[in-house]
């Protein structure tokens, strides 16, 4: 750690920004997605909500929080840009491109957004799961998109339609 902030100020950025990109970190017994430890570095875990609960229930909440980011950590290891490319395939992009407008508004890529806001919902059926996924995740692409038009990648008229569409005259 002595050896990461010295050179953090010797570089002049701040420590996050060594956790960059995709995939995870070997730690000693334990590998965590590069997003969770940028989130922690950034003091972004620290939850204000448990300052006044007693030992035992900030304990308990705190084991149950480690649960969620335990599942959102194993959801996210499998492939952490699949609804990325499926939206790079949608709109004929480069997938460097979908992650780079994600980065950019999200620090993390899309796949790894909505699987954290889908995290936060809390307890419910698979049904219900699945279908606040879906839903999260069409949100997120249409910012996307918009994030994408506002760069100039695509235009307006390409939103939302498949590569090889017709264009309406």
């Amino acid at each position: 750690m002595t050896e990461l902030l010295a050179l953090a100020m010797v570089f002049n950025v701040q420590v996050a920004e060594f956790f960059v990109g995709d995939g995870v970190v070997q730690l000693t017994n334990a590998e965590l997605g590069r997003n969770l430890i940028r989130e922690v570095l950034r003091g972004n875990h620290v939850r204000e909500d448990l300052q006044d609960l007693d030992p035992e229930a900030r304990m308990k909440e705190l084991l149950r929080a480690e649960d969620l980011i335990t599942a959102t950590e194993a959801a996210l290891h499998p492939d952490p840009t699949e609804a990325d490319e499926e939206l790079a395939r949608k709109l004929g992009l480069p997938l460097k491109t979908v992650t780079e407008a994600a980065y950019a508004i999200w620090d993390r890529t899309m796949t790894e957004e909505r699987d954290v806001q889908t995290a936060g919902l809390g307890d419910m059926t698979t049904g219900e799961r699945t279908a606040h996924r879906g839903h999260i995740t069409r949100e997120l692409a249409r910012r996307l998109e918009m994030e994408l038009t506002s760069r100039g990648v695509m235009s307006d008229s390409r939103r939302g339609k498949p590569p090889n569409a017709e264009e309406a005259t």
